[in-house]
């Protein structure tokens, strides 16, 4: 008996009872269908919204990721030469409220140059301009931060509080000298020269 005859015998046998059953198999087939068929059309959405969007959801054409150690000024001319670029240092931390110590969150701290964003625009929430953000910048409170450290480690709330500067531009300039190896980072929240 051939696989074609064994197949018709089996589904006349199956059909003898009529189509009540037949139609949990339809059932099943039409979800199939339309589940591959929605997989498929999110996947192509993705790929499509991907290659339309793709250079400002990474900021540029292609991203280069290093840990722990910025680019030095041979690998920035090599870059440069490709196209305009731009440097970003990226700090996970702990935020406490200065009037409750025991609520604390994590937070991300991330320290851009002038030339930051190369394509779209940063929004800020209270609206304002990035430049009056950052206006406590490495040129403007480098020095002062440099002057009050010392050998012996201070915490970053006493600078904060000591240079009267926004803390969010004081952390940025902080992780700066951090990464140019001027400062060094101790236990407590702490800083001192290096």
């Amino acid at each position: 008996m051939s696989a074609i005859a064994l197949a018709v015998r089996f589904a006349r046998r199956e059909l003898r009872s009529g189509l009540a059953g037949f139609r949990i198999f339809l059932a099943a087939l039409t979800l199939g269908v339309a589940a591959i068929a929605g997989v498929g059309s999110l996947g192509q959405a993705f790929l499509v919204g991907l290659s339309e969007q793709g250079r400002t959801l990474l900021g540029g054409d292609i991203r280069l990721q290093r840990m722990y150690q910025p680019a030095d000024e041979t690998e920035r001319k090599f870059l440069a030469s490709y196209g305009r670029i731009t440097e970003t240092a990226a700090l996970r931390s702990m935020a406490a409220d200065g009037r409750d110590p025991n609520k604390r969150t994590l937070i991300e701290l991330k320290a851009v140059d002038p030339s930051y964003p190369l394509l779209g625009q940063t929004v800020l929430e209270p609206a304002m301009p990035l430049q009056n953000a950052i206006a406590c910048d490495a040129q403007s409170c480098g020095a002062a931060v440099e002057e009050a450290l010392g050998p012996a480690p201070v915490e970053i709330d006493e600078l904060i509080r000591q240079l009267r500067a926004p803390a969010a531009a004081l952390l940025t300039v902080i992780l700066e000298l951090e990464l140019a190896g001027r400062c060094l980072r101790h236990p407590g929240n702490r800083v001192s020269w290096k």
